[in-house]
């Protein structure tokens, strides 16, 4: 039997430590009001390197296919990678249970029962020969290019949000605002926040973050951290305006000091991979699309509550169907989970979950379709079925875009459309390619925003570099956001005129949005 570790000490234990194999923590007379200590050391405990070299850093439950080892994960790692937290005199452990139970975490790990669905392709790619397009092999961009992190103008990218209001709950239990909607107008770090900064203990931050990256071609200045944070017109912070202004110094600094890391990682990482895609987009090509593409995986990883029997039972017969070719309907295993069917998708299922309403009983990964991309789905398949003399002489072939790992484009801020749409004619042969993305557009705030932009970029300047007459490329907005719901920023424009920007609606064109863009592909 493997020995057991104690280790016994004090509130030292909450800072300048780090085990990977926390399995237990027992607290005696600590975390008996609110603070940030005993969120510490939390964070502390449920550190894992994970599977793999460079260490993942994710619980196998989180791993993509590709990360996961060849053989099937054990039963009991679950078991094994459960921080589990009890407490003497700990009178916070009800608060923070609470908070957990009011953000719909699970507040304890329940048995799981661990589905592996296959994924089934629906043609021959050898045959089928679709494109896709990728960089050239031989470019690396991490040999080929040194990165120095600097402050940008945003020019035209939306901002990226901190939302505050979490930490505070958990921190000390006063309740934050429902949405982000109801919540207080976007706050800034002023000088008055910024010059209580330690501008070391960030530097030093952002190094161990880039390490656990491996962005080893990236340079970070020391004096760029605060020349970035100087100019805040790239963020909104959601956070009660009372939280910025002074009132107890040890806290309310190191407050600020952990919203100005958060902030810089995530600018960090913005402008590393946008930096990334500029690169990798002077090298683009075409090529046949083949099974290794990352957009193919061997199969959905799917854990459902033991307690959830119906869910367990239809994921059985979903799994049977599957190996006996019989899959020809959707199967609906919860009003928030189903499996999708689309025969003219290059495999089969697709899964879709809600995230909201499944809470912990469901997880799935790679990451399911949500509500938008599946109405996307079942509307294309009602077309496809209803509009026999549309296909004649043409096929149409879908395929799910996995984010950071299938196509993304540098031209729309590091774009990955949901979805990649083939429409070809065998008369000409040509592969009309579409890139369409299900997304709501209440943020969007305009027309120059990147993604709306992109269908321009696409066909102007990516597809002359392909140099390939065989392939001409398109791109569409399909809003989830009604119309109605982005008066705000539409400025007097119609649908039409929105349609003429390659943006439909998804709710208000129900029924014409599919003809719209699969009739403006094979026209163009």
């Amino acid at each position: 039997q493997s020995p057991i570790n104690l280790l016994i000490g004090a509130r030292k234990f909450t800072e300048g430590w780090s085990s990977w194999r926390v399995s237990c923590m027992g607290l005696m007379n600590i975390a008996r009001t609110e603070g940030s200590q005993v969120i510490q050391m939390f964070g502390r405990g449920v550190r894992l390197k994970g599977y793999g070299s460079p260490y993942s850093l994710k619980r196998s439950r989180e791993l993509d296919p590709d990360q996961r080892p060849e053989g099937k994960v054990p039963t009991y790692i679950p078991t094994v990678e459960t921080l589990n937290v009890f407490g003497i005199r700990a009178d916070y452990m009800d608060t923070f249970k609470q908070f957990l139970r009011d953000e719909d975490l699970p507040v304890n790990d329940s048995l799981v029962e661990v589905f592996d669905i296959p994924v089934m392709p629906t043609i021959d790619l050898e045959k089928a020969r679709l494109k896709v397009i990728k960089v050239k092999d031989g470019k690396d961009f991490k040999k080929d290019r040194i990165i120095t992190l600097a402050y940008e103008e945003p020019d035209g990218r939306p901002r990226i949000m901190l939302d505050w209001y979490p930490r505070i709950q958990m921190l000390d239990g006063r309740q934050p605002a429902n949405t982000v909607m109801d919540a207080a107008p976007p706050q800034r770090l002023q000088g008055t926040q910024l010059a209580f900064i330690d501008w070391d203990a960030v530097y030093f931050e952002l190094q161990r973050f880039k390490n656990e990256r491996s962005w080893y071609n990236l340079s970070i200045p020391y004096r760029a951290m605060e020349e970035i944070m100087r100019h805040p017109t790239w963020y909104d912070l959601l956070i009660p305006e009372q939280e910025l202004l002074p009132r107890k110094f040890r806290e309310d600094t190191l407050r600020w000091q952990e919203i100005t890391v958060a902030l810089l990682k995530k600018y960090t990482e913005r402008q590393y991979q946008h930096a990334k895609s500029a690169y990798e987009s002077q090298f683009m090509e075409s090529v046949l699309l083949t099974k290794d593409h990352p957009n193919f995986q061997e199969a959905h990883h799917v854990e459902v509550q033991r307690a959830q029997e119906d869910i367990i039972r239809n994921l059985g017969k979903l799994t049977g169907a599957l190996k006996h070719n019989a899959f020809s309907k959707d199967i609906e295993f919860a009003r928030f989970f189903k499996a999708v069917y689309a025969g003219f998708h290059l495999y089969q299922p697709l899964l879709f979950l809600e995230e909201r309403y499944s809470a912990d009983l469901v997880t799935v990964a790679p990451v399911a379709l949500n509500e938008g991309e599946t109405r996307f789905v079942e509307h294309l398949r009602h077309f496809h079925e209803h509009n026999t003399a549309f296909f004649e002489g043409r096929r149409l072939f879908l395929l799910r875009n996995r984010s950071r790992k299938g196509i993304g484009f540098f031209e729309a801020n590091g774009f990955y459309p949901d979805f990649l749409l083939w429409l070809i004619d065998d008369a000409d042969e040509i592969q009309r390619i579409g890139f369409i993305d299900p997304k709501g557009l209440r943020q969007v705030n305009g027309f120059d925003h990147p993604k709306l932009k992109f269908h321009r970029v696409l066909k102007e300047e990516i597809e002359p570099r392909l140099a390939d007459p065989s392939i001409h490329l398109h791109a569409f907005i399909v809003s989830t956001t009604p119309f109605e719901e982005i008066r705000h920023w539409r400025k007097g424009k119609s649908i039409a005129e929105f349609n003429g920007r390659n943006v439909w609606f998804q709710k208000d064109q129900q029924t014409g949005y599919v003809a719209g863009i699969l009739g403006h592909m094979a026209s163009t």
